[in-house]
């Protein structure tokens, strides 16, 4: 079995970094100062795969990172974007959301911090997020005493495309 990660920037991060929206310079010396203020040295590696998940709602792998910034980040290694998001999780900057699977091995990151559950394809791997209410949570009965940080939850099966491909096979 493999983990499955899915990292989600927080949602009160994003919005204080909207104002740079329009400026990548200050976009990016924000969030070098961002991950300062969270006592990380603002190594560039990180600062860049921090602003990738900024720009990209897809759920990426670590490989699907590392092959878009190193065409502008040259030095930048697999091993450099793997601490970066282990880091960027470790301070909280990005939540992670681990899930076992024996049908999905990728590790997959992505920013998006609302309730949301997630749909594997067993049969192409993508990853597809399903609307959540934050009252989910209400309905599991907890043993006494116990205290929940985090929930998470993930669908097994095929996504709209591959259930089609296979209704008609």
């Amino acid at each position: 079995m493999n983990d499955l990660i899915i990292s989600h920037i927080d949602t009160h991060i994003l919005q204080r970094l909207e104002n740079y929206a329009g400026n990548p310079s200050e976009l990016h010396t924000a969030l070098g100062n961002y991950i300062a203020s969270m006592g990380i040295a603002p190594a560039e590696h990180t600062v860049a795969v921090f602003e990738y998940l900024l720009h990209n709602r897809s759920h990426q792998t670590s490989e699907e990172i590392f092959q878009a910034l190193y065409p502008t980040e040259s030095s930048l290694t697999r091993t450099s974007v793997d601490t970066s998001l282990e880091i960027l999780a470790q301070t909280g900057i990005i939540q992670v959301v681990r899930m076992d699977t024996e049908t999905y091995t990728a590790k997959r990151h992505n920013k998006e911090a609302v309730p949301h559950a997630h749909l594997i394809c067993s049969c192409c791997g993508a990853v597809e997020e399903i609307p959540m209410s934050a009252n989910v949570a209400r309905m599991v009965a907890l043993p006494r005493g116990a205290t929940v940080n985090d929930m998470q939850m993930m669908c097994l099966g095929l996504c709209a495309k591959c259930s089609k491909t296979q209704q008609v096979n």
